[in-house]
């Protein structure tokens, strides 16, 4: 026993290494998964290892993998921060699996826990972030739903909390990212419901955090990615409008991005998905401009990634 927990001691550093040279596109996700996968051999009982096991699982596309190691990350929550976390952790996989019921169950016994340790200490500020995203999951369900006045609701609330954090520490990148999702999950709900000039202004605030982000920190793979997703929705809202010269310059440098991270990291099934769709978003708008050939080249490239996606995991 004694020497298993040496060698995850030793083993959990590396992974560490490894997990945070993935995140400045220096490693890749299948090479960070077998140094959980270590980890988590040597040493069953520890609730982090789990949880970011899980999530690594999600980024590689193997969902039952990510289910199995979210239930471990519940077995082995101590206390009731980890329970909230864990709890998230399977309400994420549920989603993926397109099980909203149950994700839904899970985020809202996450939000009681969250309200309660926010409560009891409100100058918390990784406790009162918690329940943000709390709100932002719950938030994402009734949006899948079709919910969304609650969508909007659960946005605000979590809006308001990144709102106060920001606030009180600029500074601090993870606050501002925060920020970003609020925004633009506000905004996407005002697409839904038809305000778009609203939904331009939310993204616009996102994309302006983004760019900063991404500008202090080139390497790093969440803040190009967050950006990648901005040019997304300014393009999905161009196309709305009608304005499809913008939509195509607004998916064409999501394109750009993604394809860096893909080079990257080409294990990660959330990147390689990220590619095929914006290989189908650039063919739909050379599609509508009458434009066949470039239509056909970005439809086959689409296909190609979505086929191998497939192939890799057929249950998925």
């Amino acid at each position: 026993k004694r020497e298993n927990l040496k060698n995850a001691q030793s083993a959990r550093k590396l992974a560490i290494l490894y997990l945070n040279k993935r995140n400045l596109l220096q490693e890749t996700t299948a090479n960070v998964i077998v140094q959980y996968e270590k980890v988590v051999n040597y040493d069953p009982d520890n609730h982090w290892d789990w949880v970011e096991l899980s999530r690594l699982y999600v980024a590689a596309g193997n969902l039952p993998k990510a289910y199995y190691a979210a239930q471990h990350a519940a077995k082995t929550a101590q206390d009731e921060r980890s329970k909230g976390v864990a709890l998230g952790v399977l309400g994420n996989v549920a989603v993926d699996q397109g099980k909203l019921h149950e994700a839904r169950s899970n985020y809202e016994q996450g939000l009681v826990i969250r309200k309660q340790l926010a409560m009891a200490d409100p100058g918390n500020a990784g406790w009162q972030r918690d329940l943000a995203l709390s709100y932002n999951s719950i938030g994402d369900v009734a949006d899948k739903q079709g919910r969304l006045d609650e969508a909007r609701s659960n946005y605000e609330q979590g809006l308001a909390i990144a709102k106060q954090l920001a606030l009180a520490d600029p500074g601090n990148v993870e606050w501002q990212r925060d920020l970003t999702v609020s925004y633009d999950r506000i905004g996407d709900v005002a697409v839904k419901q038809g305000n778009l000039d609203e939904a331009r202004s939310n993204y616009k605030q996102a994309l302006v955090i983004k760019k900063q982000l991404a500008l202090s920190d080139p390497g790093n793979a969440g803040s190009q990615r967050d950006l990648a997703v901005s040019y997304i929705r300014f393009g999905e809202l161009a196309v709305k409008q009608g304005n499809l010269d913008e939509a195509r310059s607004n998916y064409e440098q999501d394109l750009v991005i993604v394809k860096q991270l893909v080079l990257s990291d080409p294990g990660n099934a959330e990147w390689q998905r990220n590619l095929a769709a914006s290989y189908i978003n650039i063919g739909s708008v050379a599609l509508i401009q009458g434009d066949l050939d470039e239509a056909r080249s970005n439809y086959e490239q689409g296909f190609v990634m979505i086929r191998q996606l497939v192939l890799s995991d057929p249950g998925n």
